[in-house]
């Protein structure tokens, strides 16, 4: 039976050093999800702003949408009723200011829109006025969105 040659590395007189081999890869983790509610505590630093809002847009940039809240004040018209026809004929635009812009997942939507309807349904049919509000029969709105 005929000898099976082994190549040898030639050296020249140096060590080789021997290659660490491959380390096995471990079997992936498994992920968890673990979930658990909390009360969430909301405050209001002091100071904070209460700014109106009587005009707002809506927009979409990848999977965020964005709410931007704007003032809008009508523009000071004077003079006679010839004179304020001629100022409203000759008016091209109103500045309108952004006052607040929020971003919103799209996830969270939902939840934003039926906290919405369901505070409108509530207080349509309230009086719009604070001087048709009893102040003794006011409580503090309950908070609808939860999460």
């Amino acid at each position: 039976m005929a000898k099976k040659k082994t190549a040898k590395k030639r050296t020249n007189g140096a060590a080789v050093k021997k290659k660490p081999a491959p380390k096995k890869k471990s079997p992936k983790q498994k992920s968890i999800e673990i979930s658990k509610k909390v009360r969430i505590n909301r405050s209001f630093p002091d100071g904070q702003q209460v700014i109106f809002s009587n005009h707002f847009v809506v927009q979409h940039h990848g999977p965020d949408l964005y709410l931007m809240f704007f003032h809008t004040s009508p523009p000071l018209l004077l003079g006679s009723p010839e004179e304020i026809k001629d100022q409203v004929s000759n008016l091209e635009s109103v500045e309108s200011e952004c006052v607040a812009r929020v971003v919103v997942s799209r996830e969270r939507m939902p939840a934003i829109i039926a906290a919405l309807q369901e505070t409108y349904d509530k207080y349509k049919d309230k009086p719009s006025s604070i001087n048709e509000i009893d102040l003794n029969q006011v409580s503090p709105p309950e908070s609808v969105i939860n999460g």
